[in-house]
Parts: structure tokens; sequence; C-alpha cells
């Protein structure tokens, strides 16, 4: 079942090397791994047409074939290092995507294993919003604690320290700090002109969908007992 007669292409990336946690997209949080409960969400959404892993690893590829991805093709190792950006990663899996399922998609999303949090409505929001809106590219956002605001940040230098920004120093109350937001990495939902002629995540034409749900980035353990927290307390939150 198509979502307004649009071909939608999930990208699941999950490298093998990670520097927090070795493995880490195959570790388990609540009887799951972070590639089967991005893998879950996307057999939830059955307007999602395909569901790939993008991945340079066979344990990894083999972990999304069990819950239910498909894997056409194997993650060069120049898009496994650090240094390769999510555009080039997601480009590349789209290219290859639509060669081996011989069809151009319309819309593509990128579903990152490292946010488990993750609901199928937050993800029909974020493509219902960029079909409905007319943008071309829509991203998930959380709003940013205050006390991790940039008003409240400050920076070495040498021997002494100073206000990250200047504009610091007549904030009084948390207040008087104007709201800000940053990408969660539940979705990141393009078009396919964004994807291969823009080349950019976020289009000449972007959007939003604010995330209220409790979201948790895994890069470390901490990352991961805190994920565990929110999923066996989500009723009492």
């Amino acid at each position: 079942m198509s979502l307004m007669g649009k071909n939608i292409l999930a990208i699941v990336p999950a490298r093998g090397g990670s520097k927090g946690i070795a493995k880490k997209n195959l570790v388990s949080l609540a009887g799951l791994s972070l590639i089967a409960h991005a893998a879950k969400v996307c057999s939830d959404l059955d307007w999602i047409d395909n569901s790939i892993i993008s991945s340079d690893v066979e344990d990894m590829i083999n972990e999304g074939l069990k819950y239910g991805l498909e894997a056409p093709f194997k993650r060069t190792q120049k898009l496994s290092t650090d240094m390769a950006s999510a555009i080039d990663v997601w480009k590349h899996g789209f290219i290859k995507c639509e060669e081996y399922f011989n069809k151009n998609f319309d819309i593509t999303i990128l579903l990152e294993p490292s946010s488990p949090l993750r609901q199928p409505i937050h993800i029909e929001k974020t493509v219902k919003k960029l079909i409905n809106g007319h943008f071309d590219s829509v991203l998930t956002i959380s709003e940013t604690d205050s006390k991790s605001h940039p008003f409240k940040q400050l920076q070495i230098d040498g021997r002494n320290v100073k206000y990250y920004d200047v504009l610091s120093k007549d904030v009084i109350a948390r207040q008087e700090l104007k709201p800000l937001y940053h990408r969660n990495g539940v979705c990141y939902a393009l078009t396919r002109d964004c994807l291969l002629n823009q080349g950019k995540i976020i289009g000449d034409n972007p959007s939003y969908v604010i995330i209220e749900d409790h979201v948790v980035n895994i890069d470390t353990k901490l990352d991961l007992e805190l994920a565990k927290y929110f999923i066996e307390n989500k009723n009492d939150l």
C-alpha cells in the first residue's frame, strides 16, 4: 500500500566500525539489536515500498535480513569510514537500490539504528509533511535543554574563560532564552531531487517535525542505559 501514490525507500545505515561501543548496531536493547529496532519500525509501515540495510559487514547485513530488511548490496569500505558523510552513504544506497529494484523512488527516508526510541507515527508524520507541504526535505528535531543552550556555553582562551557568544552576558534568567532545537536522528526524509541533485540532508525548501517523546542517540553505554530506562518506564513518564 503506497502513501499518496509515492514510491518510498527506507535506508538503515549500519557500518561495522564504531568507536564508542564496539559493533554498536548489534548491541541488544530490550531484547532487540539496534538494527532490529529500526527494521521493526519499517515493517510496521506498510506504505514503505522497500526497506534496506546499508552495511559493510556480513553480520550486520544478516541481522537486517533476519528482521525483514533487504540487502541488495554491500557498502564499500570507502563509504564505511569515520570520514564518510551521511549524504554520500545515503546517495550511494539510493542509486544502488534504483538499479537493483529497477524503479525510481519518489521519496527516501534514513533511519539510523542509533535512535531506537523512534515510533512509526514519527516516521509517518515526517513523510506526510514532506508530501503535503511540498517540501524537499523534512527532519525530526527535539527542543534543546536550556542547560545546553549556546548562551550557556563558555570557551577557554589560554588561562582565561570567556562567553561562547558575547550576547550571553546580558542573559539573566533561562526564561529569557529563545527555544532552540537539534536534530535527533529519528527520521530524515528527502525527495529524490533533493538527494540526487542538491546532495543535501537539509535542502533548499526544508521543514521539520518536533518530537516531544523521549529520544536517545546511542553513542555510549550510558546512552544505552538511559534508553533502557525510558523503554522500561514509558508508562510512568
